[in-house]
């Protein structure tokens, strides 16, 4: 992103563009074979049973915010190859790329958006650091 905030983040494959796209998509497709996805099955079954197991027995229950919002967070936190620990991290990155919450347009949340931002990005650099160092077996690796 780049915007007035001064801040520059790594581009996506969306608003990428020629030898860029097709080097970036090329990386990126063999993680989507159907092969990959057999193997993550258990994975995200076992993201969605631990979810479902620490609701509450009773009450109210935000399904949204306490699962659906999880899944492909923990997922992602997980596929990538980042630190279970990062998932809250991803949590705000989701809702800044989500769009700015319509219940809160002040511009404190803006900053808030840029501060987690700022936070995720220096995660992001850290742990590349770290592959670089010592690489797993993960795709980020």
């Amino acid at each position: 992103l780049n915007g007035s905030t001064g801040h520059s983040y790594i581009p996506n494959l969306a608003n990428s563009d020629g030898e860029l796209h097709r080097k970036v998509r090329s990386h990126i497709l063999p993680m989507f074979s159907q092969a990959v996805a057999a193997q993550m099955e258990p994975v995200i079954a076992g993201i969605v049973d631990r979810l479902f197991a620490a609701l509450p027995e009773s009450g109210e229950i935000d399904l949204y915010h306490r699962v659906i919002k999880c899944i492909p967070q923990e997922f992602m936190t997980r596929f990538l190859g980042f630190p279970e620990d990062s998932a809250s991290l991803w949590y705000a990155l989701g809702d800044i790329l989500m769009g700015q919450d319509p219940q809160d347009p002040s511009p404190a949340s803006a900053e808030i958006a840029i501060r987690d931002l700022d936070a995720v990005s220096a995660m992001v650099q850290t742990v590349l650091a770290e592959k670089r160092h010592k690489p797993g077996d993960d795709h980020l690796s």
